[in-house]
């Protein structure tokens, strides 16, 4: 298992989940991480998700995380090239579907 300390940015594009929304992720080397979201000041500030933790083997990146009291894990395929990194996931619709997800990252810093 590793960790990947940097920061990576989602900017909303084509291939984009379609929740209307940038996001931003900071992993650090203890294995936990950061969330950022916007404010209605166009800021990136910490998100009031709690307990973030995460750690990679190979190019599966694994996070867990508690919102509002409740516990969400995902797993992703993350193959990285350079600043670049994509993300590919099989995640569930509200109305029980499947749909595959990608994100196409950028490095920011780290």
């Amino acid at each position: 298992m590793r960790a990947f300390p940097s920061s990576w940015k989602f900017d909303i594009n084509e291939i984009s989940p379609d929740d209307g929304q940038d996001h931003r992720w900071e992993y650090k080397e203890g294995g936990d991480f950061v969330y950022y979201v916007k404010n209605d000041d166009d800021q990136w500030i910490p998100s009031a998700d709690q307990h973030n933790e995460y750690f990679v083997v190979g190019n599966l990146l694994c996070t867990r995380w508690f919102e509002d009291d409740t516990e969400y894990r995902e797993w992703w395929e993350i193959p990285m090239d350079g600043d670049k990194m994509k993300w590919t996931a099989l995640r569930g619709n509200d109305d029980g579907t499947t749909a595959n997800i990608e994100f196409e990252m950028t490095r920011v810093k780290g």
